[in-house]
């Protein structure tokens, strides 16, 4: 199969520790997260329901105090029901690069899509990282924009000046431009690995990529050759102007909230794009969406209801559905449309809620036609989104 049709929907689970819902891991312990095994066994689970993609979070994604702002994203500051909300000791938390690394050799068709910030990393870093998982990976690597408002997640960078918090977006935007010319800086046929002539690539197929913007300099070219995918997909979670306008411009994938404003969004989403002289059809608009399963709607109310009074709060940044998964294969189908081609899926709790993703929901989804039934599957990530494979832009004016 090349990939997905517009027709069909587009599946995604975000793998957040034990789980994406504030008391997952009070109901889970998180000890279990810091074993390579428990994410193989993650992805393999994720894989074996023909899902697209996997993100994998930089840190709990709950807000922590008053401090926190609405990104979403607050990394490795979880709080305590028993501090009321109050900033307490950090969680041990994996780096998401270096986990998608590990899992990509013993994975086979699942895109893994680890969650990177801007602030706290350099772009020259974050190109070979993802490049080098591209790699590994077969050409099924993307990267999940982090863009941090929390003034004090730039203490701890280093050298490099972090601008100040309304100015971040306008930074990231440079940040991924920079990441995206790294990737060109190779062609495709860079390498030549001539043993006989002692030449292992044409350096008239490298590329500076003398960027100067507002916030960073950046000369080039990578160190890390061409990504299989030519540009792994690079994606952006809206939560506001200022995100949106950022996906309108540089995202593959744009992460939004499912719910109410729904449709409103992806309309003033399209209309960015286009404005950006992007075509909408190549950007693939996935709906987030918190889920509590289980094969009876009444536990599945409980279990939901018991997770909200441990977290003694909604602390949820997503819409929650509680339910069987015929249930939400009904919803999904129902939601679809309107600029939306697929969910990404939050399970509450990863252990009770990932399996009912793969094996039921998935089932559930093909039975309506709304899901693939298996069969080849498309050699790359941008391939299985229906992203057709970039044009080098330094290999063009080369010539």
């Amino acid at each position: 199969m090349p990939g997905l049709t517009r027709q069909q929907l587009a599946l995604a689970v975000s793998l957040s520790g034990v789980g994406s819902h504030p008391a997952a891991r009070l109901a889970e312990d998180p000890a279990v997260a810091a074993s390579w095994r428990y994410w193989t066994t993650l992805v393999a689970e994720a894989e074996r329901g023909g899902l697209e993609l996997v993100t994998l979070a930089d840190g709990p994604s709950e807000p922590t105090d008053a401090s926190a702002t609405n990104d979403g994203h607050n990394r490795n500051r979880p709080s305590d029901p028993a501090t009321n909300g109050r900033a307490t000791a950090r969680l041990p938390w994996l780096d998401p690069a270096l986990i998608a690394c590990r899992v990509a050799p013993v994975s086979v068709a699942v895109g893994l899509v680890p969650e990177i910030p801007t602030v706290t990393t350099e772009p020259f870093f974050v190109s070979t990282q993802i490049a080098t998982l591209d790699h590994v990976s077969g050409g099924r690597a993307g990267w999940s924009v982090i863009v941090s408002e929390r003034a004090c997640d730039g203490e701890s960078v280093g050298p490099r000046p972090v601008p100040p918090v309304g100015d971040r977006f306008a930074e990231a935007a440079e940040y991924i431009e920079v990441v995206r010319r790294l990737w060109d800086s190779w062609e495709d046929d860079a390498e030549i690995r001539d043993a006989t002539a002692n030449r292992f690539v044409d350096r008239e197929r490298l590329h500076h990529i003398d960027f100067e913007g507002r916030w960073l300099s950046v000369k080039g070219p990578s160190i890390t050759p061409r990504p299989p995918q030519g540009q792994p997909i690079v994606a952006v979670a809206i939560h506001g102007q200022a995100s949106l306008q950022l996906a309108a411009e540089q995202a593959d994938v744009v992460f939004v909230k499912a719910g109410l404003g729904l449709l409103d969004t992806t309309q003033r989403l399209g209309d960015a794009v286009a404005t950006a002289g992007r075509d909408p059809e190549q950007v693939v608009v996935l709906a987030d969406l918190m889920v509590v399963l289980s094969d009876d709607a009444g536990a599945a109310a409980d279990r939901a209801a018991q997770l909200d009074t441990l977290a003694a709060r909604d602390g949820s940044a997503h819409a929650t559905f509680a339910g069987t998964p015929a249930a939400l294969a009904d919803r999904l189908i129902e939601q679809a449309g309107g600029g939306v081609h697929g969910f990404r899926l939050h399970p509450a709790v990863i252990a009770d809620d990932l399996p009912p993703i793969a094996r039921r929901l998935t089932d559930e989804l093909g039975t309506r036609g709304a899901r693939h039934a298996g069969g080849v599957r498309a050699p790359s990530l941008r391939a299985r989104l229906g992203l057709p494979h970039p044009t080098n832009r330094y290999a063009v004016s080369a010539r």
